[in-house]
C-alpha cells in the first residue's frame, strides 16, 4: 500500500492530478491525472479522463466535458464535404477513437462494493450483537448465508456485464468520404464530421449519424429492448 501526499495548486496549469468529486450516486471520488497537449499557436490544452469521459480545462480552474458538433445549423451538415487529413488528425486528438470500452471489474471489487452497502453492514452488525448473546451457530450461519447471497448476486452481475461486452462488434471497414474521395477505413477510426455511406451489408450503424441522402429502416430493438 502506497501513501500519496498531495499539495493544493492555485490552478490546473501547475497541477499534476485533479480531485474529481462526482454527483451523488454517480461513483466515488478519485484522483485523475491531468494530461497536456501542445496545440497550434503554442497554446497548451489541459484535459483529464473520468469514467471514460474526457474533460478539458476551460480557464485553468474548471473542467467541462468535451463537446461534440451536434448543435450546428442544418446547412452545415447537408453541405458537408467530409474531412481532410489535418481535420482527422485534430479530431483524433480531441475526441479519440470511435469505440466503447467495457471494463469488467473483478469479483473482489464488486463484492467489496456490495459488502459496504448499508443493508449488508446492518446485517453484519446484527450478527455481532447475536454473538454477544452467545448465539454462535445461528450468527455464523446467518453471516455465511449473507456472504453466499452477495457472492451469487456479484456472479450474476459479472455475467450480465460480460454479455454486454460481447454485444460490442469487432471493427469493420466502411466507406468514408475524406480528402474529396471515397475510401475504406475501420469504423472505430470514424470522427465527428465524417460523411459515410451505409449499405444493406452493414448489420449495424457504427455511430450516431444524420441521414443526408436516401432512406433507411433501422431496427432500434437494441436500444428499446
Amino acid at each position: 500500500m502506497a501513501l500519496c501526499m498531495c499539495n493544493t495548486s492555485p490552478d490546473a496549469s501547475t497541477a499534476t492530478f485533479a480531485k474529481v468529486v462526482p454527483t451523488q450516486n454517480n461513483g466515488s471520488t478519485v484522483m485523475c491525472k491531468i494530461h497536456r497537449r501542445q496545440k497550434e499557436g503554442g497554446n497548451v490544452e489541459l484535459w483529464l479522463e473520468f469514467q471514460q469521459t474526457k474533460y478539458i480545462c476551460t480557464d485553468n480552474l474548471n473542467f467541462r466535458q468535451v463537446s461534440f458538433p451536434i448543435s450546428e445549423p442544418v446547412e452545415s451538415y447537408t453541405q458537408s464535404r467530409g474531412l481532410s487529413d489535418s481535420d482527422v488528425h485534430e479530431a483524433f486528438l480531441q475526441w479519440g477513437y470511435n469505440e466503447m470500452k467495457v471494463v469488467l471489474p473483478s469479483f473482489q471489487e464488486l463484492f467489496v462494493e456490495r459488502a459496504t452497502a448499508p443493508f449488508f453492514v446492518f446485517q453484519v452488525f446484527c450478527v455481532g450483537l447475536w454473538c454477544l448473546d452467545e448465539y454462535w451457530y445461528y450468527s455464523l450461519f446467518t453471516l455465511g448465508m449473507l456472504s453466499m447471497f452477495e457472492a451469487t448476486v456479484v456472479k450474476q452481475q459479472m455475467k450480465s456485464m460480460s454479455e454486454i461486452k460481447r454485444m460490442t462488434q469487432e471493427p469493420y471497414f466502411i466507406s468514408v468520404y475524406r480528402n474529396k474521395r471515397w475510401d475504406k477505413v475501420r469504423c472505430n477510426e470514424l470522427c465527428p464530421g465524417d460523411v459515410i455511406s451505409l449499405t444493406r451489408r452493414e448489420e449495424s450503424v457504427p455511430c450516431d449519424v444524420i441521414l443526408l441522402h436516401g432512406s433507411c429502416v433501422v431496427n432500434e430493438s437494441m436500444l428499446t429492448g
